[in-house]
């Protein structure tokens, strides 16, 4: 049988949970078979605990080496990923699936919602794809029970899936763990990944703090959004990008006008051509690598997340 000269996404596993949005590359792809063969399982290596994928690696990684009765702690599926291949954010863009985590928790243990750092556009041929290239870690507050049994050992476990994607999109899928002793005493923490967890946590999307956002509905066609800053001195915002947390909003190949303005700027979107009807609120995320600056002076946070009103004008 001859190989396939062109292929776009190879056939998911059946442990795949959630709708994957079409893909069509215009370049041919071209994948051996024994890619597609380890496809069907994980295979373990020589890096205990971390997947072996053939695109994308996966851990669960904790900010404490021990952990207390009753405090909360927090742990990350850590993503390594293959040089010029991607996952996907919430919103995947025109093509791909936001990665699943399923959680397997001790009893009584209550895990909190994951943080999705601030996404990266990545463009393939026609298509924009909204997402994070080199590693990736998905955040979740735990909270132990208070009547959890010093002297044992927990684990925590999590049932992963996801699409490694480049010119084609590759499904993948992994169960991690780690395995945490229970002390009476304060935790004890784990400095390489609290560390990279602080990390995360700059570029996770913020509240507005001194930004004011406004969106307007300016015709059948465009979308403008307008920020503006509160204090007299903060710095201008030099380069800012909108990502949608809802697909189908707007067409995520077509350039994002950006515009200063007077204490602020606005960014212009072109409407979705497959969007029946105008949102009633937008939502998603600014984000701009040079920072939105604070008015007390404080650290920039890379992104801010907006939720208004889509109002006409």
């Amino acid at each position: 049988m001859r190989a396939a000269t062109q292929m776009t996404i190879i056939p998911p596993t059946v442990n795949l949970r959630r709708r994957i949005r079409h893909i069509e590359i215009r370049r041919p792809v071209l994948l051996p078979l024994a890619v597609v063969v380890t496809l069907v399982g994980v295979v373990y290596g020589a890096r205990a605990g971390i997947s072996q994928n053939e695109y994308v690696q996966a851990e669960l990684v904790a900010d404490v080496q021990s952990i207390q009765p009753g405090n909360p702690f927090w742990v990350a599926v850590r993503f390594e990923i293959e040089q010029d291949w991607h996952i996907n954010w919430i919103n995947p863009g025109d093509a791909g699936l936001a990665p699943s985590i399923q959680w397997n928790l001790p009893e009584g243990f209550k895990a909190g919602e994951l943080l999705w750092p601030a996404p990266g556009r990545y463009k393939i041929g026609p298509l924009v794809i909204y997402g994070y290239d080199d590693e990736l870690l998905l955040m979740a507050r735990l909270l132990p029970p208070k009547n959890l049994q010093p002297g044992k050992q927990v684990e925590i476990s999590a049932a992963v899936d996801w699409l490694a994607c480049a010119e084609a999109c590759v499904p993948e899928e992994a169960k991690v763990r780690v395995r945490l002793p229970v002390r009476s005493s304060y935790p004890l923490p784990d400095d390489k990944w609290r560390t990279a967890m602080d990390k995360v946590r700059f570029d996770h999307p913020m509240p507005l703090g001194g930004w004011s956002v406004h969106a307007f509905a300016e015709d059948e066609e465009r979308y403008v959004i307008e920020v503006s800053s509160h204090g007299e001195n903060i710095e201008a915002v030099r380069g800012c990008s909108f990502f949608p947390l809802e697909p189908d909003v707007i067409e995520n190949a077509s350039a994002q006008v950006f515009t200063v303005r007077h204490r602020g700027f606005e960014i212009t979107l072109k409407r979705a051509h497959m969007s029946t009807e105008i949102p009633e609120r937008l939502t998603g995320v600014l984000v701009s690598d040079a920072g939105f600056a604070r008015p007390n002076g404080a650290a920039k946070w890379r992104a801010i997340s907006i939720d208004v009103p889509l109002e006409t004008r």
